[in-house]
């Protein structure tokens, strides 16, 4: 990775952390992680339509008004994604 391409990540880790401490003072997010799956859900759902629970740092479920729920996980290589047991 170039030194360019370094300063790029860290510029952009620091907006995402700036943008994860608002988000944790008005939604309850902690990490990075959270802050994209809160904001994954609110680009693909309409507000009020599902519950978020952080399970882990970097997972949630999320349940609908009929009870059905998702996984969903947060890595950098795959983002936002549907977590499904292997079978």
């Amino acid at each position: 990775m170039t030194s360019r391409a370094k300063q790029e990540l860290l510029k952009e880790c620091d907006e995402q952390i700036k943008m994860c401490n608002t988000m944790s003072f008005i939604g309850g997010c902690d990490t990075i992680a959270q802050y994209k799956i809160k904001k994954w859900v609110n680009e693909n759902f309409v507000s009020g339509s599902v519950f978020i629970e952080f399970t882990e740092s970097n997972k949630a479920t999320i349940t609908d008004t009929s009870g059905a729920t998702m996984n969903l996980s947060y890595t950098q290589m795959k983002g936002v994604h549907e977590d499904v047991p292997e079978k």
